[in-house]
């Protein structure tokens, strides 16, 4: 009897003990996760949060409950010896070294392999090709056919953009000027039955991986007229620079090129019977607006009435470089003229009138 008392006696003591030394904590901290109910579709809590809550000890590597709150001791991977902890095989990347610490590039792309490898080498500068806009409406009664050249992409695209606009927005800004005066013929009283026409061709003079230059020949007619009245559009392309080139661009600025030009090309209008206008060829911009760049020297285009009558015809003069001896930038050809030849598919497009098969489609 006296050792069963004696033995409830130190079990009574063993938990009188317990309650007052609790054992230490195991670095698990209590996470409240709310009760939720189902009794309805989907989830939702039964009780406001804090109420009712039970705890489930989620353990966290990494990190340390000594004092209250979660806090981290070290990044994972700090402060450890090399080959433990986070993998350190760095990500590969083309064109990088990893030999040193960090990566590092090793040699920019394409530098010091065989020709052929690595970065993609400098392309052609793509090719002139022949292209066709076509329209016909029946009031007012008109058809459109016109044939001009087209710069394909090549090395870049931003140039073809380029040589493209300065081709088609000359084109295109000649025929919604031909619409505009249809448009006011329509008040008219009298009609026709043939329609109004607008046609061009082209003659390409120069075509390098360097220089571009050519004119379209227009053709516009008015239902009604006694004829049709040609006109010129030209443009003269740098492919190198990506831009059209101005006349006074091929001479040295401030140079009186123009009382040159304009005394050369009087001088041979003069011999062929054809300069009727003095005012046509004075030595002013306006009047040497139309040139193209021609491997025999530079050539000016003047439209009809200009310096010669309706019947002579548009008046084309060629101005050998050598005649323009300390003008013309660099005292030589414009640059680009001896370049490598750019493949075309057609130097020269008369002007046609459209096949109606052709129209139709």
């Amino acid at each position: 009897m006296i050792q069963f008392r004696l033995a409830l006696g130190l079990i009574l003591l063993g938990l009188l003990f317990a309650c007052a030394f609790p054992l230490p904590e195991s670095g698990l901290q209590p996470i409240p996760v709310p009760r939720y109910s189902t009794g309805e579709p989907g989830l939702r809590q039964t009780q406001p949060p804090g109420e009712g809550m039970s705890t489930t000890l989620i353990p966290v590597p990494g990190y340390s409950t000594g004092e209250p709150g979660l806090r981290q001791t070290q990044l994972p991977g700090e402060g450890l010896p090399p080959g433990e902890g986070l993998p350190t095989t760095p990500f590969p990347v083309p064109g990088h070294s990893a030999s040193e610490p960090g990566l590092r590039q090793a040699q920019p792309p394409g530098e010091g392999q065989p020709p052929g490898e690595g970065m993609p080498t400098a392309e052609a500068p793509g090719a002139l090709v022949l292209r066709t806009l076509s329209e016909e409406q029946q009031r007012p009664s008109y058809y459109v056919f016109s044939n001009y050249p087209y710069l394909t992409d090549g090395s870049s695209a931003k140039t073809a953009f380029a040589f493209n606009q300065a081709v088609e927005g000359q084109l295109l800004q000649q025929l919604a000027l031909f619409k505009i005066d249809l448009a006011s013929f329509r008040s008219e009283s009298f009609s026709f039955s043939h329609p109004s026409t607008f046609l061009s061709g082209f003659q390409i003079h120069t075509a390098t991986r360097e220089l571009v230059s050519l004119e379209m020949d227009l053709s516009i007619y008015h239902a009604g007229a006694a004829h049709p009245l040609p006109s010129t559009l030209t443009v003269t392309f740098s492919l190198e620079d990506g831009q059209s080139l101005a006349l006074a661009d091929l001479f040295v600025p401030g140079a009186a090129y123009l009382d040159r030009l304009a005394k050369l090309a009087a001088g041979q209008l003069r011999e062929r019977g054809t300069l009727l206008f003095d005012e046509g060829i004075a030595p002013t911009a306006e009047n040497f607006a139309h040139w193209v760049v021609t491997p025999h020297g530079l050539t000016l285009i003047f439209d009809v009435n200009q310096v010669g009558p309706y019947a002579a015809g548009v008046q084309r003069v060629t101005i050998p470089f050598d005649q323009l001896t300390g003008l013309l930038v660099d005292g030589a050809p414009p640059p680009g003229l001896s370049a490598a030849p750019l493949t075309v598919e057609r130097m020269l497009m008369p002007i046609q009138l459209p096949d109606p098969a052709q129209l139709e489609a």
